[in-house]
């Protein structure tokens, strides 16, 4: 007589069975793993680590291989050779399934090759499009795999498309240069407070430990340029470096407020108090040097760049045992 399914010992390749079959949600199935096989750190770190890095260098000796053999390879062979590559991915992708980490290293890989095609099309036929129109074109044509893919990889990858984008599009136009980090600051802290907004949710495949610094990151450093540049030449400020100011402040009080009460982030706080010691080093060299060009005018620099980043090294750490403090309690 048959046992009951249910008095079985479970085991992996049942519990993939069961999410091909669509009895299990991807993240219900993570969780059972976890209990059917007790996780253990450092085989998860080095298998994961192994799995990016051997695919970043296949996708890297993708691109060398077509730099090196450039000359001797005709047309219809580097696109086919291009192309094939992105089909080999997707089928990839159809092997392992989407939902498996396997599944979605493989759409990583047909989203990375497609900018490879696209540079390859456009170098066979001489399109005449501008770099900007290659990489507004990437970023539609992956657009789809991004948000099937549910990978935070993908997602970064397609916003560094983006980015790309509009500085090459700046670049060509010879647009105001403070129009540009406004523009690209705005995008990074909508990412930002999209990928904020589903980690609230407890969307499972959010993973605001590493991209939640470098969307911030990215999106304060883009609005604090306009700033320093205002400061440093403000008889020349445009419109867009002035309303640089009141966006940057308010990344300041969202700081203040949300990685410190809401979700405490150290990271965020520190990457906030670079852009703003950098502001405030700007601010009072502006008045010394305009005071004095005297060699004790750098003195003084040194020791107030000092003074301002040692205090807030000091404050940090402070901050870091009050976070301690409240996580414990």
């Amino acid at each position: 007589m048959n046992a009951d399914p249910l008095d079985r010992p479970a085991d992996r390749a049942t519990l993939d069975r069961l999410l091909d079959a669509g009895l299990l949600t991807p993240e219900a199935r993570e969780e059972a793993v976890a209990w059917v096989e007790p996780r253990r750190d450092w085989w998860t770190w080095s298998d994961r680590s192994l799995l990016f890095v051997g695919s970043a260098l296949a996708l890297a000796g993708v691109v060398f291989f077509f730099a090196y053999n450039w000359a001797e390879l005709g047309p219809f062979l580097k696109l086919g050779l291009a192309e094939g590559a992105v089909v080999a991915c997707l089928l990839g992708v159809l092997w392992r399934g989407i939902d498996r980490l396997g599944g979605k290293v493989f759409l990583f890989g047909a989203s990375f090759l497609a900018g490879v095609f696209l540079a390859v099309f456009g170098q066979v036929y001489q399109t005449g499009a501008d770099a900007w129109e290659l990489f507004a074109g990437w970023a539609a044509l992956i657009a789809a795999w991004v948000v099937l893919s549910r990978f935070a990889a993908l997602w970064i990858l397609w916003l560094t498309v983006v980015n790309t984008g509009v500085i090459l599009y700046q670049d060509q136009m010879a647009a105001d240069m403070p129009s540009m980090f406004l523009v690209l600051g705005a995008i990074n802290l909508t990412a930002l407070a999209a990928m904020e907004f589903a980690s609230a949710r407890k969307t499972a495949w959010v993973q605001p430990r590493w991209t939640r610094p470098l969307l911030w990151g990215s999106a304060l450093f883009y609005l604090t340029i306009p700033v320093l540049w205002l400061i440093v030449d403000y008889r020349d400020c445009t419109t867009p470096a002035i309303a640089a100011v009141p966006f940057l402040l308010g990344c300041y009080a969202a700081a203040l407020t949300f990685y410190v009460r809401r979700v405490p982030d150290l990271r965020a706080v520190a990457v906030a108090a670079l852009s703003f010691c950098s502001v405030i080093v700007a601010l009072v060299g502006k008045w010394v040097f305009e005071v004095s060009e005297a060699a004790g005018a750098f003195l003084l620099m040194g020791l107030v760049t000092l003074g301002v980043f040692s205090g807030t090294v000091v404050g940090l750490r402070a901050l870091g045992r009050r976070m301690k403090e409240g996580a414990h309690a």
